[in-house]
């Protein structure tokens, strides 16, 4: 963690402490910010990415891809009507998020004492508010801060002085401790108790009551997510929450979830969640189940839509002390020779087993060969991945959530492959494999802007000499191979000749000297 990320930490839980105790109006923005966080118990305080979880931490929407909507629809105790519906934009500052959560109850019964009798004189409607304008941007590849301004507003319709408006204030910190590991902090209605409340107009005061929040998301495995929430109020005892999310495919996946509630005295309750979420491309459905264990009526189904256009953020942490791919590309690709030839040379063993594989004529013999070519592929995809580590690079957003996608998928159909109970099959799960591991490569190309593989001038030569260093790259890859198993330091040393003689013929042939093209190999290596 860094130095700032400790102080904030730090000033964080000086704050809670120091929370003066009020009796307030409960902040509607509990309910949660769409179906998914209420799926797994209500847990949002560290969800990197998520429009939908901004309610719970401001900081959370500082790593949104592209421009985002998020809306939910639901009633609650079968009479109060939600709506909520939220919007991310990526600007220059960062990304700016505007939600709104509206309420209302109709036809309440208004009653009077009359005679020692109590009678209606006639009904009345509820209605209250929450406007959201937020700001989120990261300040370095592992650490984001957010901010929330909220508008609230009141009304009890046709009662005099039964409307009321207040602001609050929210701010979040999210910190990435590990690849696989981040912890969220929220500090909501931190605003002094003046600015801090509802202003009724017959002059009445309640405060808003102050939140602490602490979560954290741990990902023991790529398709599964664990998260734990704490929030502490200024109004009543604290709140646990616990959640699990496990990414069946990229289309489906399955929530669970756990509150746990104070029930009166020490004592508390459990509230179970459930739900799944569909994503086909750019739009999700999201649907949770929120059972409450003390009154049937309030467990509510919960329906969410939401929708993600991907672009690349305008805007990029001025404190990162990585390089971005933009400056990588300003140097040129050309600086990166040995990392291309390695690649060069892994693309052209493919093309060459792959000609294998049309000239075989057995089955095995051709399922050997497909295997020797996912190898490569693994080589391959290890590689951009050595260069991106080295070189301290840190892919575009929208690219790296395509990559962390992919292998999902082809996480999940490794394991399909174990489980599956005919050869076919298989031999069906291991060619979407090959086929996600190629898009993966093409993924890896696109960050370093590769066009072709070839080097310049490659269409100009003759097919002789393209053949002709198609075959020199295969003896160069076949001694290396064969240099890695070597213990002697004479056959190490003659190799090396053998390699650098080769080099030397591919340099010559690139510049043109057609001469060599029927230059014959050394002798080969007893």
């Amino acid at each position: 963690m860094t130095r700032f990320g400790i102080w904030i930490l730090f000033g964080f839980w000086i704050l809670i402490f120091g929370f003066p105790a009020a009796a307030g109006v409960i902040d509607p923005l509990r309910i949660g910010g769409g179906a998914r966080p209420i799926a797994m118990g209500r847990t949002s305080t560290a969800a990197p990415g998520r429009l939908d979880a901004i309610y719970g931490n401001p900081a959370n929407s500082a790593d949104l891809i592209g421009f985002g909507l998020n809306s939910m629809q639901v009633k609650v105790a079968e009479d109060v009507n939600y709506t909520l519906v939220g919007m991310g934009v990526p600007t220059k500052l960062g990304i700016v998020s505007i939600g709104y959560l509206g309420s209302i109850v109709s036809g309440i019964n208004q009653t009077a004492k009359t005679n020692n009798r109590v009678v209606s004189t006639g009904t009345f409607d509820y209605s209250s508010s929450v406007i959201s304008l937020g700001l989120a941007r990261p300040l370095s590849s592992k650490l984001s801060f957010g901010s929330t301004l909220k508008m609230y507003s009141r009304s009890f319709g046709g009662i005099a002085g039964g409307s009321a408006s207040g602001l609050g204030f929210d701010i979040g910190t999210l910190m990435k401790l590990r690849k696989n590991l981040s912890l969220g902090l929220s500090l909501q209605n931190l605003l002094p108790s003046t600015l801090s409340q509802l202003t009724w107009t017959n002059g009445t005061k309640e405060e808003l009551p102050a939140t602490f929040r602490a979560g954290i998301a741990f990902s023991p495995k790529s398709n599964l997510l664990v998260a734990l929430d704490l929030s502490t109020f200024t109004d009543s005892p604290s709140e646990l929450r616990s959640g699990i999310e496990w990414q069946v495919n990229h289309f489906l996946a399955l929530r669970g979830g756990i509150e746990y509630l104070p029930s009166g005295g020490l004592g508390y309750r459990t509230n179970p969640t459930l739900g799944i979420g569909l994503i086909k491309r750019n739009i999700g459905f999201d649907y949770a189940y929120y059972s409450d264990g003390t009154l049937a009526a309030n467990s509510t189904h919960y329906f969410s839509l939401s929708f993600k256009f991907a672009q690349k953020a305008s805007y990029s942490p001025q404190k990162a002390k990585t390089k971005t791919v933009k400056a990588v590309k300003t140097e040129q690709i050309g600086l990166l020779e040995k990392e291309q030839e390695l690649i060069r040379q892994i693309e052209s063993y493919i093309t060459l087993l792959r000609e294998k594989v049309k000239a075989a004529k057995v089955s095995a013999q051709k399922d050997k060969i497909r295997e020797l070519i996912e190898f490569e592929r693994v080589k391959m995809i290890a590689a951009y991945k050595n260069i991106l580590l080295k070189r301290k690079i840190i892919p575009p957003k929208d690219d790296q959530a395509e990559i962390e996608q992919i292998e999902k998928y082809i996480e999940l159909l490794q394991q399909k492959v174990g489980t599956a109970q005919s050869y076919n099959k298989k031999q069906q799960v291991r060619q979407l494999i090959g086929y996600e591991r190629a898009k993966l490569i093409k993924t890896f190309r696109n960050i370093f802007n590769i066009e072709k593989t070839t080097p310049e001038g490659w269409e100009e030569l003759t097919s002789g000499e393209q053949k002709s260093i198609k075959r020199i790259k295969k003896y160069i890859y076949l001694l290396q191979t064969k240099l890695s198993k070597t213990k002697s330091p004479h056959k190490q040393t003659k190799i090396k000749k053998l390699i650098s003689f080769e080099k030397v013929k591919l340099g010559l042939i690139y510049k043109g000297r057609e001469a060599l093209q029927t230059t014959s190999n050394p002798d080969k290596i007893k």
